[in-house]
């Protein structure tokens, strides 16, 4: 009876996680597009050196690159102070 319990409870938090992982990724979606489209615009009013747009385009130059450096910077693989230089 207890394990049937357990086994129950679990497969019930299964959709909250299910949610919370959906939320998660539309917010980082939402951010990764608002960043990419403000990088845009700044490298085409300010066009400074070629190293400069090269490692703004590199982090980034396109949604999934975004999306993959703010996965970075939110889960610890990278430190905003390196993508803020």
């Amino acid at each position: 009876v207890e394990l049937k319990l357990m086994i129950y409870s679990i497969f019930n938090t299964f959709r909250s996680l299910f949610w919370s992982i959906v939320l998660m990724v539309m917010l980082l979606y939402l951010c990764s597009v608002c960043l990419t489209q403000a990088t845009t615009q700044h490298i085409l009013e300010v066009g400074r050196s070629p190293t400069y747009v090269a490692t703004l385009e590199r982090d980034f130059g396109s949604i999934p690159k975004t999306g993959f450096t703010l996965f970075k910077a939110v889960m610890g693989g990278v430190s905003w102070g390196d993508l803020w230089d």
